[in-house]
């Protein structure tokens, strides 16, 4: 192995155990102040601000809802990963919930302090509230070789009782009872590794839980296992970092969710024409 790549896979290493560090002891000093969300922060906004501070400004980071064009909106969403330069917001409350267009996420992930069966179903159910809402699944690649479609799924549990094989079969049980036609992440035609695809797509990227390991699946679609202890979390934002990365959105049409109010802009336009016109004439008669 040569020093250069020894270099950047100790300093991998130490970026995953930093990343791993400061989130729990957060979390910890959160517990110790007390339940109170008004005193300690939840562990979702918890990883929104680490989140925030790891990521370039481009990219947003949020909670609340996502809506299509045809004004269906998904379930609440712990966290929303988006384009913060050439999305828009359609609302915001008071509390910071936003709700913002499917065509500007890039990912969401959803939080669970503790993870089992039902909350992990629970957040199938949340995963298929959001990819509804976008059938066509456009390709937003920049990686000739990959496919992407976002938004990316993932959840994210600070513990969860069960081994990580128990996970494992829980993630591929309710993957067959939550189907989707196409996953978020697969080769593209035009990689030699798409031969080799299972023909199995699923719902949730992934299922990472800290200090254990992470359950995901690959790029030909075969479901993994990685025991990665407590790299597991570092590993997952630093591998959401290079995803996003390779992504490329389009900018939402605010049009397109506010199309009646096209008339609002016809009506003031048609009325400042009728202006000019009548200025116009004023102004040539002034003339004469």
């Amino acid at each position: 192995m040569d020093e250069s790549r020894e270099r950047r896979i100790s300093y991998l290493a130490r970026v995953y155990r930093e990343i791993n560090d400061i989130v729990l002891t957060r979390s910890h000093a959160s517990k110790l102040i007390g339940h109170n969300l008004e005193k300690g922060l939840s562990n979702e906004e918890i990883l929104r601000q680490v989140l925030a501070k790891i990521l370039p400004r481009s990219y947003g980071i949020g909670k609340g809802h996502i809506m299509n064009q045809q004004w269906e909106m998904s379930k609440q969403c712990d966290i929303i990963v988006y384009d913060a330069l050439g999305c828009p917001n359609l609302f915001v409350d008071d509390d910071g919930n936003q709700v913002l267009p499917i065509e500007g996420v890039y990912a969401v992930i959803e939080v669970k302090t503790h993870l089992t069966h039902t909350k992990l179903e629970e957040a199938f159910e949340v995963a298929r509230s959001v990819k509804d809402l976008r059938e066509d699944r456009v390709n937003v690649s920049t990686n000739d070789h990959v496919r992407i479609s976002p938004p990316l799924f993932s959840v994210l549990a600070y513990r969860d009782d069960r081994s990580m094989e128990s996970i494992y079969d829980d993630y591929l049980n309710l993957s067959v009872k939550f189907p989707t036609k196409l996953s978020s992440l697969s080769y593209d035609k035009a990689s030699p590794g798409f031969a080799s695809h299972t023909g199995q797509h699923y719902l949730v990227e992934e299922i990472v839980i800290v200090n254990k390991g992470i359950v995901y699946y690959m790029y030909d679609g075969f479901p993994v296992i990685l025991p990665a202890g407590s790299d597991a979390l570092g590993m997952f934002i630093v591998t959401q970092y290079l995803h996003l990365a390779e992504m490329k959105l389009p900018i939402p049409s605010l049009l397109q969710y506010y199309g009646e109010t096209t008339l609002l802009y016809e009506a003031k336009t048609r009325t400042r024409d009728s202006f000019v016109d009548i200025k116009s004439a004023r102004d040539r008669k002034m003339a004469d």
